[in-house]
């Protein structure tokens, strides 16, 4: 693992804006730069550049960090390959700058070898005589030689022996063959398990090949797929097929689709989207959720139109939101074929048009859900609401408050009526007797009441000190908690540390953007206030007032929840005592 001293050497020689204008165009004003955000649709400079601090943050859609985090962002690539271009970007060598390289044991490269030899075997046995059934198999299918080069596709051919022969020929032993999967062992004989298929290679996220899914050409009465067997290094339910070639096309078009099956893909990218994953049948995990995850792109859900396929992203949304994925879903708009069919049957216009039919989760369950549910029926409508209430969350208020009005007119129920259900039922609110009524402003002077605290924390050692020695912590917002919680850990290693520094210290220990973005915003900040005792202790006493009054409402709320309908209405006229 690299270590924090080699992340601030380069830092510390890494001006942030050759590193930002090697990606965009930077604007010089006054002492700092300017520059149209990247990162959402910017029509001005909103983006501001300090060479003091060494940070960018966007006053628009509050985008910030320090170098690496802008290339990391900008290329969406994991943090430390940022690093390590940022680092080739001002020619710095470290031997601690090698972590791509994974290290493979002797076992495991034989395997891969095995494998890789008999993928380049079958996609060979393609441009022969023996190979021919299957490349008519791929022409008919209208399945390019570029797209068949591009995707490795090959074919087994019938004779089964040859296959074997081929590959220990190339020094692969029996054993290894068959423990990857590949060679099946009758009477004495050892065959190829794919003999007479198409061949449809399947890797893991780094390329290497990993196992095979080989599909029948003929009328016989055999499984119509044969997969390789769960093995050391195969597992079907934790690999998404064409992965490896998507997530670089993803990490360029911002986004990927999620199709069901081989014939998906191809279509698509017959449909100039290339970007894109299939399931292989399989149901979709949360493993295959990490995964996504790990393009931290827009994920674009496009099962089959049919029953079985609408289901399917049903559940999908689910594991997705327990992820915290941003994703939307292709509105087939009541077609029920599959991507495949459609491009088959009206061309890749119509596919590409449907692809990017995009809507929401929320506005993807109403329409399912409505197709489910009698609307002109009581029954129906009370069920219906209930299905929305336990799957449809909002990010706002405002969000919420549009969603209930459609809801009302579909189903005819009141909009109080739907808010009601939906505030007391809604997994996204607690269910509360007694609110915290602090008004906006109140909450804001709170808020920055901490914010200030972690400017002086960033900036004084005084300030840590006196943090330090606080009975309880002060702060009120776990995200401030987690903030002065990273400041500490740094602390805890030097005291002389920078703002860099805590923004790679949350790289390391936890990679979550959303605190580099606060702390980029506090420190960009022109009204930020020097330290002074007074003033600092004057904020935590503030802040400790503030704690116990929310732990009395708590308090209250529990007794409340405990009582009965009579009861909870008596206490609920002693509110004014705990405001």
């Amino acid at each position: 693992m690299i270590t924090r001293e080699v992340l601030d050497d380069i830092l510390s020689k890494t001006d942030i804006v050759p590193v930002i204008s090697n990606y965009i165009n930077v604007i010089k004003r006054g002492n700092d730069y300017v520059a149209v955000c990247p990162f959402h649709n910017d029509k001005n400079p909103s983006m501001s550049i300090s060479t003091s601090k060494q940070i960018y943050k966007c006053f628009a859609c509050g985008a910030g960090g320090n170098a690496f985090t802008f290339v990391q962002n900008f290329e969406k690539i994991p943090y430390l390959e940022a690093v390590k271009k940022v680092a080739s970007l001002i020619n710095y060598s470290s031997t601690e700058l090698n972590f791509n390289e994974r290290k493979i044991d002797e076992a495991t490269k034989i395997r891969y070898k095995a494998l890789d030899d008999a993928k380049n075997f079958y996609h060979y046995i393609l441009s022969t005589a023996l190979g021919e059934n299957g490349k008519k198999y791929f022409q008919e299918r209208n399945i390019s030689e570029e797209m068949i080069d591009y995707f490795s596709l090959g074919f087994s051919p019938s004779n089964g022996e040859l296959t074997i022969k081929q590959l220990r020929g190339k020094n692969n032993d029996i054993n290894v063959l068959d423990e990857v999967g590949i060679s099946l062992h009758e009477k004495g004989i050892f065959t190829d398990r794919y003999h007479n298929r198409v061949i449809f290679p399947l890797t893991n996220e780094y390329g290497n090949t990993i196992g095979f899914s080989a599909r029948k050409i003929d009328l016989s009465s055999e499984a119509k797929y044969v997969n390789t067997p769960s093995t050391i290094l195969f597992n079907k339910s934790n690999v998404l097929y064409n992965y490896h070639n998507a997530k670089n096309e993803s990490k360029r078009e911002g986004y990927c689709y999620v199709v069901e099956g081989f014939m998906d893909v191809f279509s698509l990218y017959r449909s100039d989207i290339k970007a894109c994953v299939a399931l292989m049948g399989t149901a979709f995990t949360k493993y295959h959720a990490k995964m996504l995850k790990r393009l931290n792109v827009e994920i674009r859900l496009c099962l089959d139109g049919d029953e079985a396929g609408q289901h399917g992203m049903m559940k999908m949304c689910k594991i997705l939101d327990e992820a915290q994925i941003n994703y939307r879903i292709v509105d087939y708009n009541n077609d029920l074929r599959d991507p495949d069919e459609i491009f088959n049957q009206d061309g890749k216009d119509k596919l590409f048009q449907i692809a990017n039919t995009l809507i929401s989760k929320n506005d993807f369950i109403v329409k399912y859900l409505s197709k489910h549910y009698d609307l002109n029926s009581i029954d129906g409508k009370r069920n219906f609401v209930k299905e929305l209430v336990q799957n449809v969350y909002f990010t706002d208020a405002l969000e919420k408050e549009a969603f209930i009005k459609e809801i009302s007119s579909l189903t005819r129920i009141s909009s109080n009526t739907l808010k009601n259900a939906f505030t007391n039922n809604n997994k996204d609110e607690d269910v509360i007797i007694v609110k915290n009524d602090i008004s906006k402003k109140h909450f804001s002077r709170i808020s920055n009441i901490q914010r200030q605290l972690i400017h002086f924390m960033l900036n004084s050692r005084e300030a840590r000190i006196q943090i330090k020695r606080c009975d309880i912590n002060p702060f009120i917002d776990e995200d401030y908690m987690m903030i002065a919680n990273f400041i500490d850990e740094v602390r805890s290693e030097t005291e002389n540390f920078t703002l860099n520094d805590v923004i790679n210290t949350i790289q390391l220990m936890n990679g979550d953007q959303k605190y580099i973005r606060i702390i980029s915003d506090i420190e960009s900040k022109k009204n930020n206030q020097e330290y002074d005792e007074e003033t600092f202790l004057q904020m935590i006493e503030m802040l400790k007032r503030e704690l116990k009054k929310k732990e009395a409402i708590e308090l209250f709320n529990q007794k409340a929840l405990e009582l009965d309908e009579i009861s909870r209405a008596r206490l609920l006229d002693e509110r004014k005592e705990v405001k």
